[in-house]
């Protein structure tokens, strides 16, 4: 298969699809602070709180903000200023700020800092909500629930996309409450291939005495948590999986191409399989472009152009359950 060829089919691919496995995140590089009052000093004060805001988003960790060479280069926070706004506030002003994502992203680099990206993963997150004056139910994307707002905010604030379910007669008829709590990952995972999200978290809080339980798990990962407010429970909640996902999709990356790797992957049954994959790979971080190689049944072979390791292309595989790594290496069986 000539190159001319390559390129029809891999473009027909990416085209011919709707559907969004990552999320750009437009706010990364955007904060939000409280001030008394718009003066420059009262401004210039708050300024280095809202980097670390940025720099914990776009990197996905809070391990950032202990870089030595992060801390020296706060000094030239003015360059990195790209605009602001003020917003009134109870307590005074909110004041917007936005960074220049170039100068960030270079002092990342500069610092040796991973990052996690622009394109994130959309995770689907199946919520039960239980009060001492509300029975368990499950809560959709257009609930009215606090738990919900709070929810969304802290996510919002560290970058993390997320999806609750929509609670129409589809859903109610495929999934209880009971299947959330124990969870019943068959029937969620079932239900779930309608919003073809990249990752599926389970989730239950409950009020009891005062007391907040939350009770999580996304693939291998648990959680069991206990605050005594709501908002002190999902930021702590939402901070630890932010660390988790940091931790799998993060990568030291170049603007420079870092090499090349061939790719074979099997299981490629229909067409769909192939956007599918075509679509996962090109939002990895450590991928630069990708150009197709040979396609003969089941089997596609891909030329992958990396702005990374390859050890970082094979630790971004990994970190979801897309591709499965076979005893011969860079070559993987698609999980559709």
């Amino acid at each position: 298969m000539n190159k001319l060829i390559r390129m029809i089919i891999l473009f027909f691919f990416l085209i011919s699809s709707t559907v969004a496995f990552a999320i750009k995140v437009k706010s990364l590089y955007e904060a939000e602070v409280p001030v008394a009052t718009q003066s420059e000093m009262a401004r210039k004060a708050v300024l280095p709180e809202a980097l670390q805001q940025v720099l914990v988003k776009v990197t996905g960790s809070n391990q950032v903000l202990t870089n030595p060479k992060i801390k020296l280069e706060q000094a030239n926070l003015p360059a990195l200023l790209q605009e602001f706004s003020y917003a009134p506030s109870i307590s005074g002003y909110t004041l917007k700020v936005k960074f220049d994502p170039n100068g960030v992203n270079d002092l990342l680099k500069t610092a040796g800092v991973a990052t996690w990206g622009i394109e994130r993963p959309l995770l689907l997150i199946w919520l039960v909500h239980e009060t001492p004056s509300q029975p368990a139910q499950i809560i959709d994307n257009e609930s009215t629930e606090n738990v919900l707002a709070v929810l969304q905010e802290n996510a919002r604030q560290r970058g993390i996309p997320i999806l609750l379910p929509t609670l129409d007669l589809a859903t109610l008829n495929q999934v209880t409450v009971a299947d959330v709590v124990t969870p019943n990952l068959a029937v969620l995972q079932a239900a779930a291939k309608r919003y073809n999200t990249d990752n599926m978290l389970t989730m239950s809080i409950t009020e009891l005495g005062g007391q907040f339980n939350l009770k999580a798990q996304m693939g291998s990962a648990n959680w069991n948590l206990q605050a005594p407010t709501l908002e002190e429970l999902l930021k702590t909640f939402i901070n630890q999986l932010a660390e988790k996902l940091a931790g799998q999709y993060s990568t030291v990356v170049s603007e420079t191409i870092q090499g090349q790797v061939t790719l074979k992957v099997v299981g490629i049954t229909h067409h769909d399989d192939f956007r599918r994959l075509m679509q996962y790979l090109k939002r990895l971080p450590p991928v630069a472009d990708i150009e197709p190689q040979q396609i003969s049944g089941q089997e596609v072979v891909l030329s992958l152009t990396l702005r990374s390791s390859p050890q970082s292309l094979v630790q971004a595989i990994s970190a979801e359950t897309k591709l499965t790594a076979t005893s011969t290496a860079f070559t993987y069986q698609w999980n559709p």
